[in-house]
């Protein structure tokens, strides 16, 4: 008994680390595990785990992700994503370029060490929350926007004052109030603005488009060896059976 639960537990662990190795593989899915290795792989995913992780180009490109950590390691890894977490890095090449972060709690680290990693990302600090802005020397917050509400706190660290983000704040004053209303206000995600850039890869926005055509099965590594497990326990109960008859046989 004990085995067969051992079994059915690291079955069941693999399929909850969920990745995304292949071109648009968790397109328009929910995520859990926060693996996306693929060109493009988790495109406007929902991504919940513990620690996201976005390696390939474009990996989490307009997902929504909650999680304690962000990476965004590729190049427009998070790109125009919707981030909701506790320590954000941006390591590659516009990796947050128009992305949104906002503190999963109440405090909130953002780091951004890749060439211009932060390039039209906004970050929000509401009432109540602490948020820390660390720039790093590939001149990673040129473009980054961070808006301090009342009774908030900003922590910003950078070197220079072109590597600087944008501050807004009650003292400094905030951008024009109908974009406000539209953005910040009703929280809707900056890419449904009319003036939002457009994201450099020519894809189809096609459901239809990223399903596997018909007859061919799409398989993750998670997925063959959660298959191998359950094929090894169905063989273990075989030889059982068989073991049992011909002991039964010789007696």
């Amino acid at each position: 008994m004990v085995p067969t639960l051992l079994i059915w537990s690291l079955a069941f662990k693999l399929l909850a680390a969920q990745t995304c190795n292949d071109w648009y593989e968790c397109h328009r899915v929910t995520v859990t595990g926060g693996s996306c290795y693929g060109y493009a792989a988790c495109n406007l995913a929902t991504i919940t785990a513990a620690t996201a992780k976005c390696r390939g180009y474009a990996g989490c490109n307009l997902a929504t992700i909650t999680s304690d950590t962000a990476h965004c390691y590729g190049e427009y890894g998070c790109y125009s994503a919707k981030i909701t977490s506790t320590t954000v890095a941006g390591w590659g090449y516009h990796s947050l370029w128009n992305a949104d972060i906002e503190p999963k709690d109440t405090e909130l680290s953002v780091t951004l060490f890749g060439y211009l990693s932060g390039s039209g990302l906004d970050i929000r600090c509401s009432a109540g929350d602490i948020c820390t802005i660390d720039c790093r020397d590939c001149k990673g917050c040129i473009g980054t926007k961070a808006y301090c509400f009342s009774d908030s706190i900003c922590n910003i660290q950078c070197d220079d004052d072109e590597n600087c983000p944008t501050l807004y704040s009650s003292e400094t004053g905030f951008p024009d109030p109908e974009i406000w209303n539209k953005y910040y206000e009703n929280q809707e995600h900056k890419k449904n603005l009319p003036d939002d850039d457009v994201f450099p890869l020519d894809y189809p926005d096609n459901d239809d488009y990223f399903n596997p055509k018909p007859g061919v099965i799409s398989l993750n590594l998670n997925m063959v060896w959660v298959l191998l497990i359950v094929l090894g326990f169905v063989l273990g109960i075989g030889l059982c059976i068989l073991n049992i008859k011909t002991w039964k046989n010789e007696k």
